[in-house]
């Protein structure tokens, strides 16, 4: 029923349907129509939206619904907030005037416990008309912390874990290569391992039901993973290291894998030499073994490790240490035994000098190479 009242040049009417008007002032009776076919037109033009928010098929009171748009803008996730309204004690609400178009409507997720799925629902409004959207749902969901959502993992028989659900006594877990359920479980706690094994390259879903006394108390909310395939093999190239002298500047290594996976450097004597990044340092005469890793990842797998060795040291002294064998005295020619000793000062087998710590041919051919 709508009814006005208002002043024409000076009578008084007063309308009290759609359909049917009062004049007051008889003479006057031209004002009061014109007031009439104003008011009528007013009434007609209002726009609004109107609908209402519940959870579990309760009103939810005090949830702010929020109007945003247009859809024209692309992205509803960051759509700008046009209007806004809050919901009254029975969970309904009325969004005055708003622009005409298509947008989207949020209802915002209340604040006292529990965890709220993300909601939003398009409504296109026209002028003059009250647009009516029903009722609203917000959902509360179990929140999933592991495998993430739209992750890949290694292992065909992963530990799902999720959050604690406020007032849950138990949670069913299932697993889901849609349509089929491949993996149900119900239990107490917030983790499960799935068994029998998944399927490698296979793509999965899985949710967690909450429950108490009463039944069910959290709707489901998919999140999606990937159990990886075989994994394919990769190969690491890493050339020959030359010997270098005692004191020699920094320098630089590198090795590729066949994969095309960035490889890794580390020094096993860091007594010898140092490995930082792709930079060797040189720390002292000795022998440097520098090793070469790729670990792989969710397509390949870890490569061998390959190591390359040289040798530190320094030209012209004479006491270089010789890994290899020493040189003893026989019939005038100095010959090799097993047993170590010092290049530079070839020794018998009994460790004696022979050569009074000078550099045979043979010693000098060998410290050339450092």
């Amino acid at each position: 029923m709508l009814e006005i009242s208002g002043l024409v040049a000076a009578a008084r009417c007063s309308i009290t349907g759609p359909l049917t008007f009062r004049s007051l002032g008889h003479s006057h009776l031209a004002a009061c129509v014109a007031l009439w076919f104003g008011a009528a037109a007013a009434f007609a033009q209002s726009t609004q939206i109107v609908g209402s928010v519940s959870w579990d098929g309760n009103a939810l009171a005090n949830v702010e619904v929020d109007l945003k748009g247009p859809l024209s803008q692309g992205n509803f996730y960051t759509l700008p907030t046009l209007s806004s309204a809050i919901t009254g004690a029975d969970g309904t609400f009325v969004i005055q005037n708003p622009p005409i178009g298509q947008y989207m409507l949020y209802p915002v997720s209340p604040s006292n416990g529990g965890y709220w799925a993300f909601s939003a629902y398009p409504v296109m409004t026209s002028a003059g008309q009250v647009t009516n959207v029903g009722v609203l749902r917000l959902y509360k969901v179990v929140q999933l912390l592991s495998p993430g959502n739209n992750s890949t993992i290694s292992t065909t028989n992963p530990t799902l874990q999720w959050a604690a659900f406020p007032g849950a006594t138990s949670y069913l877990v299932e697993v889901f290569n849609p349509p089929t359920v491949v993996f149900s479980q119900s239990t107490t706690g917030t983790e499960a391992t799935v068994s029998p094994a998944l399927s490698t390259g296979g793509a999965y879903d899985w949710a967690v039901y909450a429950y108490d006394s009463t039944g069910e108390i959290a709707y489901y909310e998919f999140e999606y993973f990937t159990v990886a395939g075989p994994s394919a093999s990769q190969t690491i190239m890493f050339s020959e290291l030359g010997n270098v002298p005692l004191g020699a500047a920094p320098f630089t290594i590198s090795a590729t894998a066949s994969s095309g996976l960035p490889v890794s450097f580390a020094s096993t004597t860091s007594a010898v030499c140092t490995v930082s990044g792709n930079t060797v340092t040189i720390v002292a005469a000795g022998t440097c073994s520098i090793t070469a890793s790729q670990g792989g990842n969710a397509k390949y797998a870890a490569a061998t490790q390959v190591t390359q060795s040289f040798i530190v040291g320094s030209v012209g002294a004479s006491t270089y240490t010789y890994t290899g064998n020493p040189f003893t005295e026989a019939s005038g020619v100095y010959q090799p035994v097993p047993k170590p000793g010092v290049f530079g000062q070839p020794r018998n087998a009994s460790g004696v000098d022979l050569n009074g710590g000078k550099i045979e041919a043979c010693d000098k051919e060998l410290a050339a190479g450092l």
